[in-house]
């Protein structure tokens, strides 16, 4: 079954501001005055003003016991997303707060897409997820390849690494791997052959392999052609995988709004903004 485009999107109509809440274990964005605020599945045809942050609010959600952590009626334990639940409780408040203190195109997340993007990414030593550092290409590969499931061939050669400059023995050096292998990246440099992995990885990088996983799964079939960032030219680079995700609507605009959409293609990425679109992506996945 193929997903459907702008699943659970939250449109509101005629709204002099928004509010977005933490309702019944679902973060969504709501109307402040009395107009009605709907859901719609239809595509992203345009952007919807973003809350001011003085507007937003958050319903807070308390743990169900010191050794679980309940979200959107399900319980996790802290063996099925590998850190403990103290851990668990402070990585999605970070995120959620992170989430209402920046601009948001209307969306609903559940607290389980948010719980399914942490089992992805690894935070510090700290317990923090770091929404604010920008994300390495190297911990981009790892946190796409979790996402995804991705491994290397079974033809891979142990000890060794496609890319001149991957030292095998990095902890990310298997999944960097395990993307090239699956085509899911092609590096950034030939003649050697190398991934950069130490460098910032841009906005349109990780749209562009995040779009090539979701695509090689074959369970997203929609065809889009185009996409309405004013940034992104009809033929650069990434340009069908970014129109691509943009029509699952993973995609947040970097500025700007309706027409006048931006995306800072080429900026580095935070990896708060990497989380939002892995969060987008499991909505969409979780349901399928």
């Amino acid at each position: 079954m193929s997903a459907s485009p702008g699943t659970a999107i939250a449109a509101a109509a005629s709204v002099a501001a928004t509010s977005t809440e933490l309702r019944n274990g679902m973060l969504q964005t709501v109307a402040v005055s009395a107009s009605q605020t709907t859901t719609t599945n239809q595509p992203k045809t345009a952007a919807s003003t973003p809350a001011p942050a003085s507007a937003r609010s958050i319903v807070g959600q308390k743990p169900s016991s010191n050794d679980t952590v309940t979200v959107s009626g399900v319980t996790y334990s802290p063996a099925q997303i590998g850190r403990s639940s103290e851990t668990i409780r402070i990585q999605f408040a970070e995120v959620i707060d992170y989430f209402l203190s920046t601009p948001e195109e209307s969306y609903t997340y559940s607290g389980n897409d948010i719980i399914s993007t942490l089992t992805a990414f690894q935070g510090y030593a700290n317990t923090k997820i770091g929404v604010h550092d920008t994300l390495s290409r190297a911990q981009a590969a790892s946190v796409l390849a979790r996402t995804f499931g991705l491994q290397r061939s079974a033809t891979a050669k142990a000890g060794e690494s496609n890319f001149s400059d991957v030292n095998p023995k990095d902890v990310h050096a298997a999944n960097i791997d395990a993307l090239y292998e699956n085509g899911v990246t092609a590096g950034c440099a030939t003649a050697p052959l190398r991934f950069c992995p130490a460098q910032a990885i841009t906005r349109r990088q990780f749209a562009t392999m995040l779009g090539k996983a979701m695509q090689r799964t074959g369970r997203y079939t929609l065809n889009v052609t185009y996409t309405s960032f004013n940034d992104v030219a009809q033929g650069s680079n990434g340009y069908a995988q970014i129109a691509f995700v943009d029509g699952y609507n993973l995609l947040q605009p970097c500025s700007g709004s309706g027409g006048t959409r931006m995306f800072c293609p080429d900026q580095p990425l935070i990896r708060g903004e990497a989380i939002r679109m892995l969060a987008r992506y499991f909505h969409v996945t979780n349901n399928l």
